[in-house]
């Protein structure tokens, strides 16, 4: 079990403590005994012939033909299948102007709340007319935790939670008997006893099943008990060292020659590994990296996260969204006098409405989060909290659900957290390139970043990009994303973004949180020992975070599984101004 998980078991161990004199709570971490062995994966080959597209991937295979802009989709599922489960797959390809294949395959199936499908590329390579690439997809992984009170002899008062789902956000009243060799889960609303389900209960061993189709089936949960060798040997004190050189561009050094005390960073990694992970307070920090001068001079990662594996960047996705369109306008995919942040989208999108307020809503609205519409994600009673759009089931379209609402402002007046509202990015990018999301993120973000693994979480249809949140990418690579904004649009030898767009982005639109907001990013400026930093982030539940001081050159990441709890902010409101601003660079005088 990673250090990861065990930090969110220990922190909801105190969460959910109770005060009396009884037993402690016991923590129960649920798997499939059958886990998801039939996720399609392997190499696929891909043959084009005068048009004509075939595919293969283990014993299946499908075929195709190119459009007019040589673009295919090939669907794998057996024959018998009535409807794509996680056993199958889709490939979405297409052909460059440099005669390479590119494209994503599409997970199927996942159980993650509405069970949304996942874009993740494939790398070819080419031998022929034939291609060759490994599909890789997002593993169909979540954590299940019950937590047991005591509530009499053989009878647990029950909390339930899915860190990947935000914490907390299952809980019910419900409790759980173990007894007689037996555990039964039981609901307890309005008084009332309903048996959700029941398994074997091994009390010697420690461990019990339920039947939970909507979790594999058979899940069997095991007490979790302290390996306090492997916690120790998690937090040992790890000397500074130079970021490992790789082939993703980033050119690597000391922090003492970019003025940054290496001292400090060494001791805040230290602080980081010692984290109490039973505290609701702190931040559950996976990685955090920094760069100066373009160059990353500092790199760790804790709590067994796999440096190597994309990290859900929730809300922090959003800012990537912000900067699309000016990737798009770069790249020349709209004619050179389109405004493309005036456009309006009801009418791109067609979608009438007799509504005066939503005829005027742009692009820019969209991204400001000033639409007007009736949606805020922060008023779980609004009919556009995101929450409200995903677990509803009678308009899985999420574009026409947000367009849907009412317009309670005037645009542009008013800004409101509204996730749906900047997914609708998306569609509109679309209309006017006649690209998908996932293709504009792949030859105009990826491509040119040397950005290699990611993953996309579509629409429940698996058919459009949700850019709301959700993308996944390597620690190193969302830190990319910050140093492109830091040099004003430029990465390496290759200008991706017009000053002027960076500029605009980063102009504040209103206020949302005692914190200025622009087009998908936010700005606050710092007092630190009497001096003010202006500073522009990216945040994301969970502590995903990029931090960038233009005047200092600076951009640091950080990754955390803090979910749903305070310490998704320990990072921006303690950390980063306190040590990194006030330490690190106010006290580095020189080798």
């Amino acid at each position: 079990m990673s250090y990861r998980i065990k930090g969110i078991l220990f922190f909801f161990t105190l969460c959910f403590s109770v005060s009396s004199a009884m037993a402690k709570p016991i923590l129960w971490h649920g798997v499939p005994v059958k886990p998801d062995e039939q996720l399609l994966s392997g190499q696929l080959n891909i043959k084009i012939e005068k048009g004509n597209v075939k595919g293969e991937i283990n014993d299946l295979s499908a075929t195709s033909r190119l459009d007019d802009n040589k673009h295919f989709t090939l669907t794998f599922k057996p024959k018998s299948a009535k409807k794509l489960s996680a056993s199958d797959g889709a490939f979405r390809g297409y052909i460059t102007n440099e005669n390479e294949l590119r494209g994503h395959w599409i997970r199927y199936g996942m159980r993650k709340r509405a069970s949304y499908p996942y874009a993740t590329p494939v790398r070819f390579s080419k031998n022929g007319n034939q291609y060759s690439g490994a599909v890789e997809p997002l593993k169909d992984e979540l954590s299940l935790f019950f937590i047991t009170e005591p509530k009499s002899e053989d009878r647990y008062k029950i909390k339930i939670f899915v860190p990947e789902n935000n914490v907390g956000r299952f809980y019910r009243k419900t409790e759980l008997v173990l007894a007689d060799e037996k555990a039964i889960w039981w609901s307890v609303l309005n008084d009332e006893d309903e048996e959700f389900s029941r398994g074997p209960y091994d009390e010697e061993l420690g461990f019990f099943h339920l039947q939970l189709p909507d979790w594999g089936g058979d899940v069997r949960f095991d007490k979790r008990i302290d390996d306090s060798q492997e916690l120790l040997a998690a937090k040992r004190h790890q000397p500074y060292q130079i970021p490992a050189k790789k082939d993703d561009g980033w050119p690597v050094g000391h922090a003492d020659k970019f003025n940054i005390d290496s001292a400090v960073l060494e001791g805040f990694a230290d602080k980081l590994r010692s984290e109490p992970a039973e505290s609701a307070l702190e931040a559950q920090t996976e990685a955090f990296l920094v760069a100066r001068n373009g160059v990353l001079i500092f790199e760790q990662y804790f709590r067994g996260y796999d440096p190597d594996v994309p990290h859900d960047l929730r809300s922090a996705s959003k800012s990537l969204t912000g900067i699309l369109p000016g990737l798009v306008e770069q790249a020349g995919l709209v004619d050179k006098n389109d405004k493309l942040l005036e456009t309006g989208i009801y009418e791109t999108l067609k979608f009438k409405t007799d509504d005066a307020k939503k005829q005027q809503i742009t692009l820019e609205h969209a991204l400001s989060m000033s639409t007007g519409l009736d949606c805020d994600d922060n008023q779980q009673d609004s009919p556009g909290n995101e929450d409200t759009m995903q677990y509803q089931q009678e308009e899985l379209d999420w574009f026409r659900y947000i367009l849907r609402l009412d317009a309670v402002h005037q645009p542009g007046t008013h800004l409101a957290y509204c996730s749906g509202g900047i997914n609708l990015a998306g569609p509109v990018l679309t209309a006017k390139t006649e690209l998908g999301v996932p293709v504009l993120i792949e030859e105009l973000f990826a491509q040119p970043l040397g950005i290699k693994k990611y993953h996309i979480n579509l629409l429940p249809d698996g058919q459009q990009a949700y850019s709301g949140g959700g993308l996944q990418l390597l620690a190193r690579d969302f830190l990319k994303m910050g140093q492109l904004m830091l040099n004003k649009g430029r990465w390496g030898d290759k200008q991706l973004l017009a000053p002027a767009y960076v500029e605009n982005v980063l102009t504040p639109r209103g206020e949302m949180f005692g914190d200025q907001y622009g087009l998908g990013w936010w700005l606050r400026t710092y007092q630190v020992d009497g001096h003010d930093y202006h500073v522009f982030y990216a945040g994301g539940n969970g502590g995903q975070q990029i931090m960038a001081v233009p005047e200092l050159d600076l951009v640091a990441v950080s990754l955390g599984s803090a979910y749903g709890t305070r310490g998704t902010f320990k990072m921006r409101d303690d950390w980063f101004p306190n040590i990194i601003l006030s330490k690190a660079i106010k006290t580095y005088k020189g080798p």
